[in-house]
């Protein structure tokens, strides 16, 4: 039988609240209609805060880790560059932080991908739609079109966003608490060795 408290992290509450929200976004973008200019509008809200929610979420996630950790990093600094240099510094690994990046690869990983969209959404359309109001696609890179939409439809793809997120943050609590044990050994070795 699992540890109940192994399997949750300090900010699950938060993640939860996300990604609530995130859904309550993906139900509007399907109900987003009546004028198209208005129609256009709504969607896109939708779908952009749909997406900087899901971010938030995975964050969120990574904050609790950060928050069993000894001297947690303070709100603003969570990230998982931030969080690999910390068990970097004391010579250790975390396989929450592996995961996350591993989501995270560069033109290849679905998490890179959102938070190109994230990124791009402050300089572009995130959806391509067209005259009469109706959703082309979701741009893949709002700034860079060369690389297409998504497959699925916009809500299609957000809603598996969502179930990816949801994923990950179940892994990074599956993972925090042999992390933070395996930073706090290495960081009493690294205190022994400096002795």
């Amino acid at each position: 039988m699992s540890n109940p408290s192994a399997s949750a992290i300090p900010s699950q509450a938060q993640v939860d609240r996300k990604l609530a929200g995130v859904q309550s976004q993906i139900d509007a973008l399907r109900r987003a209609g009546g004028n198209a200019n208005q129609a256009a509008v709504d969607q896109e809200s939708c779908a952009c805060a749909a997406v900087d929610q899901l971010l938030q979420a995975s964050t969120a996630g990574l904050h609790g880790l950060n928050a069993l950790m000894p001297d947690p990093l303070p709100h603003s600094r969570v990230s998982r560059r931030n969080l690999r240099d910390r068990f970097q510094s004391v010579q250790s690994d975390s396989e929450a932080i592996r995961e996350v990046e591993a989501a995270a690869r560069p033109r290849e990983g679905w998490l890179w991908w959102l938070e190109q969209k994230d990124l791009g959404a402050a300089f572009e359309r995130l959806l391509d739609i067209d005259d009469s109001g109706g959703v082309r696609g979701i741009w893949k890179d709002p700034l860079d079109h060369g690389a297409g939409f998504e497959t699925a439809p916009p809500d299609v793809y957000l809603s598996e966003a969502l179930g990816r997120v949801r994923a990950l943050v179940h892994r990074i609590a599956a993972l925090a608490h042999g992390d933070a044990a395996r930073y706090n050994e290495a960081e009493a070795q690294q205190r022994r060795r400096l002795m």
